[in-house]
Formats: structure tokens, C-alpha cells, sequence
């Protein structure tokens, strides 16, 4: 069993390593979204580059490829597999072995991750996102304010010290990623999505 769930976890890295961005420009045919842009392959530089349309395709594909292996190694394994498969999904998109480890900030893969094991804090992700993508139109205040509030529900509402390092652990990978935005929000460059 122990060989099945290493297997398993192993493969939701490899699988969260193809970055939605690569795999959905090279089959519409746009240019690399490392040298456009903002230079990062997430869902909101392929929106600013090519499109609302691609924009949404890469979000999609960066949260489905981390929701189905969570989601199933969550229901069959355990949820504290499952929340080993968060970690193993986020540190896939955000260090994958297929782009020397250099990939995308991970809020997408980390918001479905969440929504297959732990599904309450995956809605309060979405939620505060939206709330805060409504309310400022720049993509990374919502993403850093959704994963700021759900790290504290995880600390203040559910009793398991395993969900909240769990939590905690992705969070930090995520605002880590964030750090050049931070800078820019606190410098009042960073630009909202029209």
C-alpha cells in the first residue's frame, strides 16, 4: 500500500508539471507566454496575451490537471493522502521537472486541489477571489487575499493539524510566487486586467 501511495503521489507532480500555458499555446498556435506579457504561464498572462478565451482554457486545464488525481487518491486513498497530493499538485505547477523547475504561481492548482479534498475551503478560495477580482479587476490582489483568508479558516475553523501544515505549506508556495506582485501592489504598479 505504502508503494501505491508513493506511486501515486509521484504521479499527480508529474502530472501538475505540465503547465496548462505551454500545452494550450502550442495547440493554438501562440507565442511563448514566458516571452510575453508578464512572462508568467498562468491563466491571467495567457488572458492578457491572447484572450479571454485562453485565458479561461488555461485556467481550466491547470485546475482539472490537479482536481481529478486529488481528487481520486483523496476518495481511494485517504484524506490525508489526498492532502500529501495537494502539496505534490501545487509544487508540480509551480516547480515542474518538465521547465527546470520554473512554472506558474500555482493559485488555480491550488483552488481545485482544495476543492477535492478539502471542498469547503476550495468554495471560500473561489469566493473571496471573485469577491476581490469584482471589487479591484487586478488578478493577483484576488488570489493573494483568497489564499491569505483560506490559511486562516484552515487555522481558526478546522481542528486537524494535518489540514492546516498542509494548508499552510501550498499557501507559502503560492504567496512566495506572489512576491513580485506584492512589491507591485505595495508600489502601486500593478496593473488590473481590462
Amino acid at each position: 500500500m505504502i508503494v501505491l501511495k508513493l506511486f501515486a503521489l509521484i504521479c499527480t507532480y508529474l502530472l501538475c508539471s505540465v503547465l496548462g500555458g505551454d500545452f494550450i499555446s502550442k495547440i493554438f498556435g501562440v507565442k511563448d507566454l514566458r516571452t510575453q506579457g508578464s512572462g508568467n504561464i498562468g491563466a491571467t498572462n495567457a488572458w492578457r496575451v491572447a484572450g479571454r478565451n485562453m485565458g479561461i482554457v488555461t485556467f481550466l486545464f491547470d485546475a482539472l490537471k490537479a482536481f481529478i488525481p486529488v481528487y481520486i487518491i483523496s476518495r481511494y486513498l485517504g484524506l490525508g493522502i489526498g492532502q500529501l497530493a495537494m502539496i505534490c499538485a501545487v509544487c508540480g505547477h509551480v516547480f515542474p521537472i518538465w521547465r527546470n523547475f520554473k512554472g506558474g504561481r500555482g493559485v488555480a492548482t491550488m483552488g481545485a486541489s482544495l476543492m477535492a479534498c478539502i471542498p469547503a475551503l476550495g468554495i471560500i478560495m473561489l469566493c473571496v477571489w471573485l469577491l476581490a477580482f469584482r471589487y479591484r479587476r487586478i488578478s493577483s490582489i484576488a488570489s493573494i487575499s483568497s489564499v491569505v483568508v483560506v490559511w486562516l479558516f484552515s487555522f481558526l475553523f478546522y481542528g486537524s493539524i494535518q489540514i492546516f501544515l498542509a494548508v499552510s505549506i501550498i499557501s507559502a508556495i503560492v504567496l512566495w510566487r506572489h512576491r513580485e506582485n506584492i512589491e507591485r501592489i505595495i508600489e502601486g504598479r500593478e496593473q488590473p486586467i481590462k
